[in-house]
């Protein structure tokens, strides 16, 4: 398909990193898409493998790359990609992600009654081994803080799911400053900048969500979650902070002071009221390997899966 000379609604920004094996998916993914108003932005944040050639050998006048001589972090590489957005809403893909078919057709067809709402939807993880779950199990309730909904009812909303106004965006914008938890920022003072949200209950991505060794997420950054929290305190309701040290925190903590892991978490309990399955999450994440928590939580998945199952 040629490239047209009127701007296109969505761009897709893509930051990536040393991810040639998955990149190219994760561009196709958005070819594929029944909506074909769009341009898609991959930032290649100084890869040292192979992804630039993956991009480089699409041939599609849609797609873009923006590279950086030196790695920047991923909210450095979306930020690279928001100011060169030509569309007038920035559609987020992780580069390891992919989009459904018909996720920009559904999503253009909301934001025509909202449009200066940011969107979000829910998506298919795939946990890998064949455990596949449907998130977020429900959406920002009326009136609810994201920081609740994160860190008291520990529900989330990822990257690959939002939609935003570009202004919005622009204004924004995400921390640089930050290795982990860059998504959990930006949306948090996404919806203090504007708090007109739609949920779209519809799966319209998939989120790969294996366990990657060396994945900067899985990393315990105990400075760079305490940087998070006493910046973002103005927007943080009481029961949110409480809940950030119980359930986020203590895990990068436990390692060196478990004791303090623990009053973060006995804490949280009394002054976020967290249910007794949150409580328990905490404990297994803080005091477990993290092989071994993603087993225990894996098995428990299948064993819902089935439970669910219609009888025969």
């Amino acid at each position: 398909m040629t490239a047209s000379s009127e701007a296109p609604f969505f761009t897709v920004v893509v930051p990536v990193f040393n991810r040639a094996s998955t990149i190219a998916a994760a561009v196709r993914s958005v070819l594929d898409q029944t909506f074909a108003e769009f341009e898609v932005i991959v930032v290649d944040d100084a890869s040292t493998d192979e992804t630039v050639a993956a991009v480089s050998s699409i041939a599609d006048a849609r797609v873009r790359i923006i590279r950086h001589a030196t790695n920047a972090g991923g909210g450095a590489a979306r930020n690279a990609g928001i100011d060169a957005a030509a569309g007038g809403y920035v559609a987020f893909l992780d580069s390891d992600d992919r989009f459904l078919p018909g996720k920009l057709m559904a999503v253009r067809r909301v934001v025509a009654d909202a449009p200066r709402a940011w969107i979000y939807h829910a998506c298919q993880v795939d946990r890998g081994g064949g455990v596949i779950v449907r998130r977020p199990y429900r959406p920002l309730a009326a009136n609810e803080s994201v920081g609740d909904l994160f860190f008291v009812d520990r529900e989330f909303l990822q990257t690959s799911t939002l939609v935003v106004p570009t202004g919005l965006c622009r204004s924004v914008r995400f921390d640089p400053r930050l290795r982990i938890g860059q998504d959990t920022d930006f949306v948090v003072r996404l919806q203090a900048a504007e708090p007109r949200s739609v949920f779209m209950p519809e799966a319209l991505s998939v989120w790969i969500d294996h366990d990657v060794a060396g994945r900067v997420s899985k990393a315990r950054h105990a400075d760079d979650l305490r940087y998070w929290l006493d910046k973002n305190r103005d927007v943080l309701t009481p029961r949110a902070i409480a809940g950030f040290r119980a359930t986020v925190l203590a895990q990068a903590i436990a390692p060196d002071a478990p004791l303090t892991a623990l009053g973060y978490i006995a804490g949280g309990a009394v002054r976020a009221r967290l249910r007794p399955r949150v409580i328990a999450q905490a404990l297994l994440r803080a005091f477990l390997p993290p092989a071994l928590y993603r087993r225990i939580v894996d098995t428990y998945l299948r064993i819902r899966r089935r439970a669910q199952r219609p009888a025969a």
